[in-house]
């Protein structure tokens, strides 16, 4: 059922088919009761939209997620990343304290993004999102000696926490091949 809540394209589509057709039988016919139905119809749709509208999926808010990393390190913002990692994974935040100042990024974007993996089964539930990160890095204080554009691959794991929050456990970088 999460396809209605990120796409309300079917709903509009649904709710217009309704409204035109008891709108439409209404009018040739002349029985007001269609009339109503067509309200109703009417009424229906803007209450799933606004529902849509309110409700966020994990997907969603995984990829909101994963967007508001993209600025923290567009920003070089340490601290920032730190706090999309989950605290009881110090491991992962050593990683990411030990790499983020080898690197000074002046520019990062999400290049090609495939879909969360889902495991609900797992307790507490996890996601795994790989993505190619197009960055523009100055990475001469590095094991890479480089200064300029590249595109990595990289694979984040999450895990829900029991505030509700996806939260990253941890994450690898590695080089790609033709996209």
């Amino acid at each position: 059922m999460t396809w209605l809540q990120e796409d309300p394209l079917y709903i509009v589509l649904t709710g217009t088919l309704l409204i035109g057709g008891f709108g439409g039988f209404g009018w040739v016919t002349g029985k007001g009761w269609l009339w109503g139905l067509a309200g109703l119809s009417l009424l229906a749709m803007v209450v799933l939209l606004l529902i849509e509208r309110r409700t966020v999926t994990d997907r969603e808010q995984l990829h909101r997620t994963l967007e508001e990393m993209v600025v923290c390190v567009r920003n070089n913002d340490v601290a920032g990343l730190a706090g999309f990692i989950s605290p009881s994974r110090q491991d992962t935040l050593e990683q990411l304290n030990a790499e983020m100042p080898q690197y000074k990024f002046h520019g990062c974007s999400i290049s090609r993004r495939d879909e969360p993996k889902f495991d609900q089964n797992a307790s507490p539930p996890r996601a795994v999102m790989d993505f190619a990160a197009f960055v523009n890095v100055d990475a001469r204080q590095s094991q890479y000696d480089y200064n300029g554009t590249v595109t990595r691959g990289v694979t984040l794991t999450f895990e829900k926490e029991a505030d509700g929050k996806w939260r990253v456990i941890e994450y690898s970088h590695y080089e790609v091949g033709l996209l």
